[in-house]
């Protein structure tokens, strides 16, 4: 039993996975599958394992006047650096990093298994995957994990420029109820932050993302 909940947690990850990738593909960037191994995608269903070993995205996009290449990559799993301490790391489920270059630590563990990340300038967006009915704690301890990496999408004090890329979102399969509500409307009129319910049960007509402040884009 335990296994096969492990097993739908995993298919969820992915299905919100290539919820993101076509987002980006809606909006006119092309989609590179890069890394693939034994000729098909690798997924990365779980925080361990070198991300040379899995498969990812290249989204890349020339401007108007074809002068400059808009270019970033979508990670599954990937291990990324705090904000604030450079020996500090995280793994969100979905990753938008600015390079495909991670960095490899060999000393981090006491093993001799080697830790490889985003460095956090290279950290654009995240995302987090939870097959889950909201409730409070979970969406409290997503702003935990939104301080730690992009402070700048809670500090009120400033504005938050994504440019073209979703705000940090948690995703999760099952519906708002009154109290949660409450705590989505809040809390993403103070952060520039996405609480998606449902996902598991909408198409990518009906698939939403906040990409500027206080504004909800449908994808098309």
């Amino acid at each position: 039993m335990e296994s096969h909940a492990s097993r739908i947690s995993d298919f969820y990850e992915m299905a919100c996975y290539n919820l993101i990738v076509s987002y980006y593909e809606k909006r006119g960037y092309k989609m590179e599958v890069q890394n693939l191994q034994s000729n098909r995608f690798r997924y990365k269903c779980s925080p361990n394992g070198k991300l040379t070993n899995f498969s990812y995205f290249k989204a890349n996009k020339l401007s108007e006047d074809d002068a400059n290449e808009d270019v970033f990559y979508i990670y599954h799993n990937a291990t990324v650096q705090s904000h604030y301490d450079d020996d500090v790391f995280t793994t969100p489920d979905i990753v938008i990093s600015s390079t495909d270059k991670s960095i490899e630590n060999k000393d981090y563990y006491e093993t001799k298994k080697a830790l490889t990340y985003i460095p956090k300038e290279a950290l654009l967006s995240f995302f987090e995957a939870k097959h889950l009915v909201p409730f409070p704690e979970l969406m409290f301890n997503f702003i935990g994990t939104v301080h730690e990496l992009m402070p700048q999408c809670i500090d009120s004090g400033q504005e938050c420029n994504m440019g073209v890329h979703i705000a940090p979102s948690l995703m999760m399969s099952g519906s708002f109820g009154k109290a949660t509500r409450k705590i989505k409307t809040a809390f993403e009129k103070r952060y520039f932050i996405n609480y998606l319910d449902n996902i598991i049960n909408v198409s990518t007509t009906e698939f939403q993302m906040k990409v500027k402040k206080n504004t909800m884009e449908e994808v098309d």
